[in-house]
């Protein structure tokens, strides 16, 4: 079984870390920040992080989805959606039956398309 190793000491407090389809991981930041890390091609290889959005809350668990989108549940926004691309960032859901979502943590994606989050 491969050895876990830290790759981005300096950024505090991920929650969840997802991989993308092109083998690139995905992490939220205590300070809103989505990170992308494109890992090295070979062992010792730099490791290229980069910002890919900013949710303005707290990510906590991540869920990618098909068509390169990343589901965030925010703890102080809601369910977002995210384009890693783009950096764009759409609200989902940020209250149910007109309460509004306290601490978004984590989120599935069905085959179908329905979104269940808690």
């Amino acid at each position: 079984m491969p050895v876990p190793r830290v790759i981005a000491p300096e950024i505090e407090g991920p929650e969840d870390v997802i991989v993308d389809d092109a083998g690139r991981i995905l992490a939220g930041a205590a300070d809103g920040r989505v990170w992308r890390f494109a890992l090295p091609e070979e062992p010792g290889g730099d490791i290229r992080p980069e910002v890919v959005a900013r949710t303005g809350g707290r990510p906590l668990g991540l869920e990618a989805v098909p068509g390169g989108g990343v589901l965030v549940c925010d703890a102080e926004r809601g369910l977002l959606r995210v384009d890693p691309e783009t950096g764009a960032v759409v609200t989902l859901a940020d209250a149910v039956a007109g309460a509004p979502l306290r601490f978004c943590s984590n989120a599935a994606a069905a085959a179908d398309g329905t979104v269940y989050f808690t």
